[in-house]
C-alpha cells in the first residue's frame, strides 16, 4: 500500500499519515509506504493519485488545500468529487478535534487530513 502525501515531509498531513499508516499496517499486516509528493499547493500529489490504477492500494492524504483547488487552480487534470471519495474517519488527535478521512474513489484513494496544529500527544 502507498499513502501519497502532497505537502512537505513534518506537516500536519505527513504527520497523520505516517501515524495512519502505522496503524494500518499493524492492523492490515502489510507495509504502508509513505511518500511525499509535493509541488503545486498539492495539486501534484492529488493528481498522481486521480491518476493511479482503481486497485485501492494508493491513498492520499488530503487536506482543505485539495477542496480550495477546485476553484482556485482550474487548470489541474482531476475532479476531487469525481475522482476522489471518503471511505471511513481517521481520528488521531485528541476527540473534540475533527480528525481525519480515509477515502476511495472511481479511479482511486484518499485520506482527508484535517488534523488540528497540535503535536500528536496534545
Amino acid at each position: 500500500m502507498k499513502v501519497i502525501v502532497p505537502f512537505g515531509a513534518g506537516g500536519p498531513a505527513d504527520v497523520t499519515a505516517r501515524q495512519s499508516g502505522s496503524i494500518l499496517q499493524e492492523s492490515f499486516g502489510q507495509p504502508f509506504v509513505i511518500e511525499n509528493r509535493t509541488g503545486a499547493g498539492g495539486v501534484i500529489g492529488t493528481q498522481e493519485v486521480a491518476k493511479s490504477p482503481p486497485d485501492g492500494y494508493t491513498l492520499l492524504m488530503m487536506s482543505n488545500t485539495q477542496t480550495a483547488n477546485e476553484s482556485l487552480v482550474p487548470q489541474r487534470k482531476y475532479e476531487l468529487m469525481r475522482d476522489l471519495a471518503p471511505i471511513a474517519p481517521v481520528q488521531l488527535f485528541r476527540p473534540r478535534h475533527r480528525g481525519s478521512c480515509l477515502g476511495a474513489g472511481k479511479n482511486a484513494a484518499g485520506i482527508q487530513s484535517h488534523s488540528p496544529n497540535r503535536s500528536p500527544g496534545n
